[in-house]
């Protein structure tokens, strides 16, 4: 999860996104915590819409949205600006 924050940081997309499926392979063949999670499906959100991918950056902030309430998550409230946003562009 470092990882993924510090290429998103960077903003090194190519790396992000073969990253990113390659930590989702692994997440979903184990039960993750919903807020490791939501962190990797928000950074997800992100990489889509900055490649312009409105819907698929509205699904991944939609899911992101769902794990880090059923964390309790304060962070919540910022991945649904993100959802808002994202639904809005699609």
């Amino acid at each position: 999860a470092l990882q993924i924050q510090l290429y998103s940081r960077k903003k090194d997309y190519m790396n992000l996104r073969e990253l990113l499926y390659r930590a989702l392979l692994v997440v979903e063949g184990a039960i993750p915590h919903p807020r490791t999670l939501a962190l990797i499906q928000e950074i997800e959100g992100k990489m889509h819409l900055a490649s312009k991918e409105f819907e698929a950056a509205d699904k991944s902030f939609f899911r992101a949205f769902k794990s880090y309430d059923e964390a309790g998550d304060r962070n919540r409230l910022r991945c649904l600006k993100y959802l808002v946003m994202a639904s809005m562009l699609h």
